[in-house]
């Protein structure tokens, strides 16, 4: 009797499927009746038939030279479970035969493929299944822009911040007052469309909100996992049609980047324009409609305005250098306090004096010279354990060269920085930062003069709106973009203000009720700056750390400016 590995697939695996379960339990009845021993149960879910099956997450460890170790035989229900490519299948049926394993198909009887009529007859079947793969896509494709086209939910989890509704009978055409969604006519109301989920699009609201004002990834998404708010794959579990209990994932940044990168969020979507043989998308480009503007096909959750200066910060922080992972990042001086003993003109050997009127110089001449910048070697945080004690601590990014090359003592250092920071701005009204928004039209237009250009890029370039069907649609297109640039050129335009206002709280109120990560970044957040050295032997406290406070440009002539009029 022979060794078993039973495998099972299915594509879309539904929460009402009973796919996976049918198959396996159909190869269990034959392998006890045939008197084989299952070695294994494979279940590969959502899983296409064209994904190669080396590559599938389950079937693949099975197949490397050490799982083939546990298996004589591989039992599949149909041909097409176990391949709808015909050159993935021809390939395994060829590896299957070079490792001297069988392979059983239960619904075919004559699956043989150990002669090459049984060979020829499976690669048929095999083609056959690959056609109709091919015209499943097909249909699926035309399906999902048929129903794009019309305002409706193609199918597939919500994006995070919408659920999908029943669309109701609606014997005409309606637009939304909102946000100009057109519904086609639907009398008998088939299909989904999406709306704004109560639940998440709120979060996505408050997310937005706080990086907007200057918040970080990180830290919110710390803050939504200490919360307990459900990530979003989480919350999609509690929202299927059989609900099932959230596993208490935590929110991840990649996760949240790709929630707040999504043109679901201001009420569009994409199409794949471009897949790699496994079907994932490779380009994506967001979907137009007859007049070539991005069709709208939800109500926005974020302002596009909005939406278009978060876009800006995230490639900003992306970009911003210093910004790579690091388990030290919880540090509140991370990237606020620097060394001192690296300023251009402090040598070995100077006096505690001589060092500090250096610095003062180098910080009083505004400009940098050559070698001088005061903030070129910045102070990293560091943890050691020992005894069960952990000690955490600052030193220089480059201690062996440095003219200190010691170790500042964490507590002391946050402390010292605390008190002379609080000595100056501690009692000054903390502000903070309002935007008035304006009025520019400069985003929409470059909408406009891009779907032009695409329009012009398509005719002209890649052959398509051929045929007078085609260049009457294409004139169509290109008159309705005209007007609209035309009517966007004569609009005014107003620039958005940034205003600092008051909180209503001192500098230390406020200081006060942030926790030390907060802190931390929102020193960062207003571009403070701290030199560090040390008391030397003939002072009070030698060793001890000093600091030199180095404000933002603006920062306490404004603080000083609001509490003069306060009074």
């Amino acid at each position: 009797m022979a060794r078993v590995l039973l495998t099972a697939r299915i594509s879309d695996d539904k929460d009402h499927s009973n796919s996976i379960q049918a198959q396996l339990e159909e190869q269990r009845a034959w392998a006890l009746a045939s008197g084989h021993t299952v070695v294994d149960e494979v279940e590969d879910r959502t899983v296409s038939g064209s994904v190669d099956l080396p590559d599938r997450p389950k079937l693949g460890k099975h197949l490397t030279e050490v799982g083939r170790q546990a298996w004589d035989t591989l039992v599949v229900s149909t041909q097409d479970r176990l391949s709808r490519d015909d050159r993935h299948f021809n390939a395994f049926v060829g590896n299957v035969l070079d490792w001297g394993k069988g392979l059983i198909v239960l619904d075919d009887p004559s699956f043989d493929i150990s002669t090459p009529m049984g060979r020829w007859i499976a690669q048929g079947k095999a083609v056959q299944a690959a056609t109709e793969l091919d015209k499943i896509k097909k249909r699926v494709t035309r399906s999902r822009r048929f129903l794009r086209k019309h305002g409706r939910w193609a199918g597939g989890t919500p994006p995070y911040g919408y659920q999908k509704v029943k669309n109701v009978p609606r014997a005409e055409a309606s637009k939304c007052a909102d946000c100009g969604v057109w519904l086609e006519p639907n009398p008998e109301g088939k299909g989904y469309h999406l709306e704004p989920d109560p639940v998440s699009a709120s979060t996505v609201v408050e997310i937005v909100a706080r990086m907007l004002g200057g918040d970080s990834l990180t830290n919110v998404c710390r803050d939504l996992t200490a919360r307990k708010v459900l990530s979003p794959w989480d919350y999609a579990l509690t929202k299927r049609r059989t609900p099932k209990e959230p596993k208490g994932a935590p929110w991840d940044v990649s996760g949240l980047r790709r929630i707040l990168t999504n043109v679901a969020l201001i009420g569009q979507t994409t199409h794949a324009t471009e897949r790699d043989q496994n079907g994932k998308a490779l380009k994506v480009e967001i979907v137009r409609g007859e007049d070539g503007k991005p069709l709208q096909v939800a109500i926005p959750i974020v302002a596009p305005a909005d939406f278009r200066r978060l876009q800006e910060m995230l490639t900003a922080q992306r970009a911003k250098p210093g910004m790579s992972r690091s388990k030290y990042t919880s540090y509140m001086l991370r990237q606020v306090g620097f060394c001192g003993y690296h300023v251009a003109g402090v040598e070995a050997g100077q006096t505690f004096e001589e060092i500090h009127a250096r610095l003062a110089r180098v910080l009083a001449e505004a400009s940098i010279e050559d070698g001088a910048d005061p903030f070129s070697h910045p102070i990293y945080g560091q943890a050691s354990t020992k005894r069960g004690k952990t000690t955490r601590y600052y030193r220089c990014k480059t201690y062996l060269d440095c003219i200190d090359g010691k170790n500042f003592r964490a507590d002391e250092i946050e402390a010292g920085f605390e008190a002379t920071f609080m000595d100056v701005v501690g009692d000054l009204p903390h502000t903070h930062r309002v935007v008035i928004p304006g009025e520019d039209h400069a985003a929409e237009l470059a909408e406009v003069l891009e779907s032009i250009g695409d329009l012009e890029e398509d005719r002209y370039e890649h052959g398509l709106y051929k045929g007078p069907d085609g260049a009457e649609r294409y004139r169509r297109m290109m008159g309705r973009l005209e007007e609209r640039k035309t009517a966007l050129e004569g609009l005014p335009s107003r620039k958005a203000e940034v205003r600092e206002e008051p909180s209503g709280m001192t500098i230390r109120e406020y200081w006060a009720s942030l926790d030390y990560a907060d802190r931390g970044h929102w020193l960062r957040s207003i571009g403070m700056r701290s030199l560090v050295t040390r008391q030397t032997d003939n002072m009070p406290a030698p060793g001890s750390p000093v600091i030199v406070t180095v404000f933002p440009p603006g920062f306490r002539e404004n603080a000083l400016r609001w509490a003069q009029e306060q009074r």
